[in-house]
């Protein structure tokens, strides 16, 4: 079975790919546990409920020129929009080796200047989910 070394992740948000300025990426899936147990129980449990998309982070190089990091996303955090953001574990097309994930987001923290003397500019970007997540496997 092949393992999987991330070096060629895709991001794209709000139809611009911004791929090349990210540096590290982390979406996370969870399923949400609903109380079970129940009196005559011993231990406590509990069933899987509903599916839950955690905060979808990325940390990213700063870029101020026009259609890159700070020009996107300050538009959308500015007019507080929801947008789609579509994430892949390479660039190639979506197949069932390359699903692609599809989540509506929300910026809910945007560090415009964040770095230390003589470092890399980053921002540690997260988004809010703010709908439904599809995946596309052909």
């Amino acid at each position: 079975m092949a393992k999987h070394v991330l070096t060629d992740a895709s991001v794209v948000l709000n139809s611009v790919d911004l791929s090349d300025h990210v540096d590290t990426v982390s979406f996370v899936v969870t399923i949400v546990g609903q109380p079970a147990s129940a009196m005559a129980d011993v231990e406590d449990y509990s069933m899987p409920g509903l599916r839950k998309i955690s905060p979808i982070t990325l940390t990213m190089y700063q870029d101020f020129a026009a259609s890159k990091t700070y020009a996107t996303l300050m538009t959308l955090w500015t007019n507080r929009t929801s947008f789609n953001c579509v994430i892949k574990p390479t660039s190639s097309a979506a197949a069932s080796t390359n699903p692609q994930f599809t989540v509506s987001v929300f910026i809910s923290s945007f560090p415009v200047v964040a770095a230390k003397h003589g470092d890399a500019h980053m921002s540690n970007i997260t988004l809010e989910p703010a709908g439904i997540m599809t995946i596309s496997a052909p």
